[in-house]
């Protein structure tokens, strides 16, 4: 018998933006960012993408 791939499940889709709930913690998740890794132009870029996401509506 050939050795075949396993299927596995597909892994729910982590969503950061749902646990960025206050003004504060928004704040501090972009901080962070900028702090660890202030030349990563595309992890900043997707930082703010999250943050906006997670903006209430």
């Amino acid at each position: 018998m050939a050795n075949t791939p396993r299927k596995t499940a597909p892994k729910p889709r982590y969503d950061l933006a749902e646990h960025l709930r206050t003004p504060e913690e928004m704040a501090a998740y972009l901080d962070a960012w900028l702090e660890e890794a202030p030349d990563d132009v595309s992890g900043v870029a997707r930082a703010l993408g999250v943050r906006l996401h997670a903006q209430p509506a």
